[in-house]
């Protein structure tokens, strides 16, 4: 499941940083703990790249695994990708659809569709590693840039 929410910033983090957007991450019932930004230095179009970011908070393997990307700085992000790594393996979002030609949100592709989180937005995904994964290492992947707001 992804939801956007507007206005949902609690507000600006590491603001000097040449980085975006915020990353928090946690299993199925614990509160969300900030990992990092994932974005560093893609702050222009023809930057565009994946990016990765082990999630140190997910230190036990869970049936569901939530992260939150939130763009808390005066910028926009751009995602044209997003997936988890667990053990090696790729995970999907969970709302990401299996079936060839289904709808799916922008960020399931890397395919030059981009999904738009401006100041204040989040996207919350939820992913479901596959059973009997031993989750040694957990790292998120997203493909994208930002721009900062102009001065």
């Amino acid at each position: 499941m992804a939801i956007l929410v507007a206005g949902a910033c609690t507000g600006a983090l590491h603001a000097a940083a040449a980085a975006c957007p915020m990353v928090y991450a946690a299993g199925a019932v614990q509160p969300l703990a900030l990992e990092g930004e994932v974005l560093r230095n893609v702050d222009r179009r023809s930057r565009e790249t994946t990016r990765a970011l082990h999630l140190h908070s997910i230190a036990r393997c869970e049936t569901t695994i939530r992260v939150r990307i939130a763009e808390e700085k005066a910028e926009t992000s751009f995602l044209d990708a997003v997936h988890i790594e667990v053990d090696g393996a790729r995970v999907l979002p969970s709302n990401c659809a299996s079936e060839p030609g289904a709808d799916q949100p922008a960020y399931c592709r890397d395919d030059g569709v981009r999904h738009r989180l401006g100041q204040g937005d989040v996207l919350d995904l939820v992913f479901r590693p596959p059973p009997g994964t031993a989750c040694g290492g957990v790292v998120l992947r997203a493909n994208g840039y930002y721009l900062p707001a102009p001065r």
